[in-house]
């Protein structure tokens, strides 16, 4: 049984007063949820917090759910609509935590390839991981909900189009512009042929 007949029969579960179903879907989807809080917000806490207050939403509004995509497009349409109410509310630029402890999706998928070479020093590899994630968050709002939507959270272009309302060619062009602007904001980080 694949990931999304699974989900369709624990909605299904929990629409009919299973409430066990909905704590499987909490189980399946919380680091994922946590994952796109981080994103807008760079701060632990602050994440767990939206994915507290997303599951929440989500059990409010499960029983509505008509499964008109798949219930991973809709939970991500939720936290991410949730995460940008949350990023208007503060309005204010906040300092990037580092918490050795947790996984940067961002800086793995950089190293990934030998297309970066991993640091070896920790000053060298906090100050990388803070280049990688500002050029990430200079990019335009589309491009960068694009960018993460692919590469983090390994949507399909059919989906990201779907979650974003935006037609696929819209997708592929913001996600284009993003990977050519990361490319040249990195550049001095990527290792070039003649070390490879």
């Amino acid at each position: 049984m694949d990931e999304r007949d699974l989900d369709y029969i624990l909605v299904k579960r929990f629409q009919e007063g299973d409430f066990e179903a909905f704590n499987e879907l909490v189980r399946r989807y919380r680091k994922r949820v946590y994952e796109i809080a981080y994103n807008f917000t760079h701060n632990p806490d602050d994440a767990l917090d939206l994915t507290q207050e997303i599951f929440l939403r989500v059990f409010k509004s499960l029983g509505t759910f008509r499964h008109r995509s798949s219930f991973y497009t809709w939970l991500y349409s939720i936290s991410r609509n949730y995460c940008i109410d949350y990023t208007r509310r503060k309005r204010r630029y906040r300092e990037m935590e580092i918490n050795e402890n947790m996984p940067h999706r961002r800086e793995d998928y950089l190293y990934s390839g030998g297309r970066i070479p991993p640091p070896d020093d920790k000053v060298e590899r906090e100050e990388l991981r803070r280049r990688i994630e500002e050029a990430i968050d200079s990019l335009p709002d589309m491009q960068r909900q694009v960018f993460i939507l692919r590469h983090y959270e390994g949507l399909s272009l059919k989906e990201i189009a779907k979650v974003l309302n935006r037609s696929i060619g819209t997708v592929k062009a913001n996600l284009f512009h993003a990977t050519r602007k990361l490319r040249e904001m990195l550049s001095p980080y990527v290792r070039g042929e003649e070390e490879a």
